[in-house]
């Protein structure tokens, strides 16, 4: 008995935890996040002031002779504030570009997961429908063979109708090897999770959204995660110009 899968328990979100390459992908991408995320919170502070305790001897100007000397130092080095700012904002631009990576990442993923699961639930409709066209096929084809039988039709016409009842066992038979390829492929792409003899639950439907394409590709200019991180990009970049510019400035020791 097959194990069903109804469309609306079968959550892409939940199952991108069981796909071994969005564990994988999403861990790399998740880990450049975090390390750019620690990289932009360190820049923002200040370097540790330096203690420094100095001794020897010194000459003596108004009597011959030498002298212990010793001297305790603190010092806090400052850096150029123009210069500190596009740094930390280097890092911050590079911190936030992971962070659509990231994203951008798993929105793959997900896409994946829902062209596997509907191409599974089109093919089994598919099935479905070849399947009763054979049935048909195949009821008539008796129907004709009794006829001939009777002499109330040509021997050709079954003939004709049998030819026609073994391609549509054919395509049947194509369309059951397309559906257990891509059923195959939906498990492996979610670590093997789902029992072997799995089948999808569900109904496609056509329902086409009054979306002006202008509209539509200005909303994806705004938001897409891997735009928004070319974006940051280019702000680092920006950055990392003015961080040199302001090189020039020297830096402030305390």
């Amino acid at each position: 008995m097959s194990s069903e899968i109804p469309i609306p328990l079968f959550c892409p979100s939940s199952s991108l935890l069981m796909n071994p390459e969005s564990s994988k992908s999403g861990s790399l991408c998740h880990l450049t996040y975090l390390n750019w995320l620690s990289a932009f919170q360190a820049s923002k502070r200040l370097t540790n002031p330096e203690l420094a305790y100095q001794t020897g001897k010194g000459e003596l100007y108004d009597t011959p002779g030498k002298r212990n000397t010793d001297s305790l130092s603190l010092s806090q080095y400052l850096e150029n504030p123009f210069k500190r700012h596009y740094r930390v904002q280097m890092f911050e631009n590079e911190w936030q570009a992971s962070e659509h990576f990231y994203h951008f990442s798993k929105i793959e993923i997900t896409f994946e997961i829902k062209r596997l699961f509907y191409k599974v639930l089109l093919l089994k409709n598919k099935e479905e429908l070849s399947r009763k066209n054979l049935d048909s096929l195949e009821e008539t084809y008796q129907l004709i063979v009794k006829r001939v039988e009777l002499g109330e039709t040509r021997e050709l016409e079954a003939i004709k109708l049998h030819v026609e009842t073994l391609k549509a066992q054919n395509e049947l038979n194509k369309i059951r090897t397309e559906l257990s390829l891509a059923k195959e492929n939906l498990n492996k792409f979610l670590g093997n999770s789902l029992p072997a003899d799995f089948s999808i639950l569900g109904k496609l439907g056509y329902r086409p959204l009054p979306i002006d394409e202008q509209s539509l590709l200005e909303k994806a200019l705004l938001s897409h995660p891997l735009i928004k991180g070319k974006e940051r990009d280019l702000e680092f970049a920006e950055s990392q110009l003015r961080y040199v510019k302001w090189q020039r400035l020297p830096d402030f020791e305390l």
